[in-house]
């Protein structure tokens, strides 16, 4: 089971509790605590490679999402052009700002894995971006972009690729 599973199953078995001792107080503590956490989920759908990675062998590509700090890998995937792999990555936060970090990488044996350029800033090759789940609005981009709205950017450097991902936020 997962720890955000555990954690909202223990959230919940202390509301019952404190509903079955009947503790007013108690319960609108419990109730707003319970509403402070929100959810922050980045699916990602599209990877599109513009050049090659990998001279040696095909691209093995996988995501690094890092949201409020915690670092989620997904599994790498083996295509050459484009890979639709509907990476979905989740993290419980409290209600608030916060910053994430999405970056795509060929992941290589003998060396260390190549870092895929899906940002256009020169020398930059990750997106680092915020998501404030009280509006549902992600900043750090020129354009502004609601929750469940489809983010498109794709890097200018060598060993570039575009990248087609979604933030959504759930309470």
């Amino acid at each position: 089971m997962s720890d955000v599973k555990k954690i909202d199953q223990a959230r919940r078995r202390t509301l019952f509790a404190v509903l079955a001792f009947g503790c007013p107080a108690c319960v609108a503590t419990a109730t707003s605590a319970l509403a402070r956490d929100d959810e922050i989920t980045v699916q990602i759908q599209q990877v599109i490679a513009r050049d090659k990675a990998d001279v040696v062998s095909p691209d093995d590509l996988y995501a690094r999402v890092t949201i409020n700090g915690e670092v989620f890998k997904t599994e790498r995937i083996r295509q050459s052009d484009a890979i639709i792999p509907n990476w979905r990555i989740s993290k419980v936060v409290q209600r608030g700002e916060h910053d994430v970090k999405v970056e795509i990488f060929d992941k290589d044996v003998f060396t260390a894995d190549d870092a895929i350029d899906i940002n256009r800033v020169d020398n930059k090759r990750d997106l680092d971006f915020s998501v404030d789940t009280r509006r549902c609005r992600i900043n750090g981009f020129a354009s502004r972009f609601k929750c469940r709205n489809q983010i498109r950017r794709a890097g200018l450097e060598r060993k570039r690729a575009e990248i087609v991902f979604i933030v959504d936020v759930n309470r």
